[in-house]
């Protein structure tokens, strides 16, 4: 299977890191998006992820932080 990495979804996925919905409480749109960063591999990308390891909400600062361990 073929992974999409296009680093033109850079953007709409940081955007979608700070935008909360009501009813994610687990913020698994951001989180998600943190995946699909990670996928993307990018310079710019690492340093949204690095930015996204110092929210205050738990589950997004962990997300990153793995993520990054892994880098």
């Amino acid at each position: 299977m073929d992974v999409l990495r296009d680093e033109r979804a850079i953007p709409a996925l940081s955007k979608a890191l700070t935008y909360r919905w009501y009813y994610d409480t687990w913020l698994n749109v951001p989180r998600k998006s943190l995946l699909a960063l990670a996928e993307i591999r990018t310079p710019e990308a690492k340093m949204i992820i690095e930015s996204a390891s110092q929210s205050p909400e738990e589950l997004i600062s962990e997300d990153a932080n793995l993520i990054l361990d892994d880098w």
